[in-house]
């Protein structure tokens, strides 16, 4: 199935338990975006001493390779509905910038670097434990709360167009409204929404915070859930 769907490169993370955690890649995706990607992997789980949920990660990546996680890359940009048929996490190569390359030191916005948030997606879902089991239920239950407290006052799904709120449904029935939530507050943490400048916030404006130091006034609690993890 993976080779008729095109992909023909291969990287993994070794859990504690050794079983893999796999990234599979089709031949246009460069090996240099591929090891980036195992890279952000492992950062994700990498244990952060004195944390509440992340000090020793090791069960989360367990319950990762457990579920079979995986994420793929496949070439160029994503396109409704001509997805490849694998079951697996995607992160496309327009999604994925080369640090260093023009395109992520110009911040080009047609090209978004999407790898924090994919592949933290992957971590989340199948290793802290949305619709799969996790290692991590407590820590997923506050995320959700603050995801639906971030609503109602304002912080995050904020309705810069009438699409907002439709997404935002969505998210509802899929039982997603964290994932998304903590994935903006994660890609404002690192940086990648600061020389955005078309309207404040980060993630085109939806969420209420653009820097790390706007997060301190503008979501501390989000911030702090962040940091009790990574």
């Amino acid at each position: 199935r993976l080779q008729r769907e095109g992909f023909t490169k291969y990287a993994e993370v070794i859990a504690p338990n050794g079983k893999s955690i796999r990234i599979i890649a089709q031949p246009g995706v460069r090996n240099i975006a591929v090891a980036r990607a195992r890279n952000l992997l492992q950062f994700f789980l990498t244990d952060v001493p004195g944390s509440r949920y992340g000090a020793d990660k090791s069960a989360v990546a367990n319950a990762m390779a457990d579920n079979r996680a995986m994420l793929m890359m496949p070439e160029g940009r994503h396109i409704e509905g001509r997805e490849p048929h694998v079951n697996a996490q995607p992160l496309f190569e327009d999604e994925t910038p080369v640090d260093g390359s023009t395109w992520y030191l110009q911040s080009d916005w047609d090209h978004r670097d999407a790898g924090f948030e994919e592949i933290f997606h992957l971590v989340h879902d199948a290793g802290i434990g949305t619709f799969q089991p996790g290692a991590l239920p407590a820590y997923q239950e506050a995320l959700d709360a603050e995801a639906r407290a971030s609503i109602k006052d304002g912080r995050w799904g904020i309705s810069i167009d009438p699409g907002v709120q439709d997404w935002l449904e969505e998210l509802e029935e899929e039982d997603s409204l964290a994932q998304e939530y903590i994935a903006s507050v994660i890609d404002t943490y690192y940086g990648l929404w600061a020389a955005f400048n078309e309207r404040p916030g980060g993630m085109w404006g939806i969420y209420c915070a653009k820097t790390r130091d706007e997060l301190d006034t503008k979501d501390p609690r989000g911030r702090a859930l962040l940091e009790a993890f990574l």
